[in-house]
């Protein structure tokens, strides 16, 4: 039985939502080609992000707060808009 779905966990699904499961994706292919920092964060714009998909800035805000909220992304937001937010898949 397949447990994943575009390397995402069948439990990610229904536990955040296929919006918020695909944006988990996104970061997930992401960071395999971004370069992270030591603690293994790397940076990206939230404006891209939501571009990118295709969904409004509210959705991807709620989306990336249910993913921080169940474990699976840590997020440190930019301190102004020089400094892009940061992230780190969990899960």
């Amino acid at each position: 039985m397949i447990e994943y779905f575009n390397g995402v966990s069948f439990e990610a699904y229904r536990e955040v939502g296929s919006d918020a499961a695909i944006l988990l994706a996104y970061l997930a292919y992401v960071s395999r080609r971004l370069p992270a920092d030591v603690t293994g964060h790397f940076s990206l714009d939230s404006k891209y992000i939501s571009n990118g998909l295709g969904m409004k800035n509210t959705t991807f805000k709620n989306c990336r707060r249910r993913l921080v909220e169940k474990g699976y992304l840590d997020y440190i937001p930019g301190n102004n808009q020089n400094a892009k937010p940061r992230y780190k898949v969990l899960k």
